[in-house]
């Protein structure tokens, strides 16, 4: 297993920070309040998995609009 960080996307970081401004803990509270397993979210978040419909309904949730992808 490597010590090597992989840099944080920048959807990552706008989606935590919109999180953090809207009062949310973390990513267990947004599962369950977009009714997705914490997992998957949490996965999203870290950039560990690109899924462009899950970036779209938490974007979508956490009013936050990207350029990128």
């Amino acid at each position: 297993m490597s010590n090597k960080k992989h840099k944080l996307p920048q959807w990552c970081k706008e989606a935590k920070k919109a999180m953090i401004d809207l009062g949310i803990t973390g990513p267990k509270e947004l599962a369950g309040m977009l009714g997705m397993s914490r997992s998957h979210v949490s996965s999203v978040l870290n950039g560990r998995l690109i899924s462009d419909n899950m970036r779209e309904r938490i974007s979508s949730f956490l009013n936050i609009h990207p350029p990128w992808h």
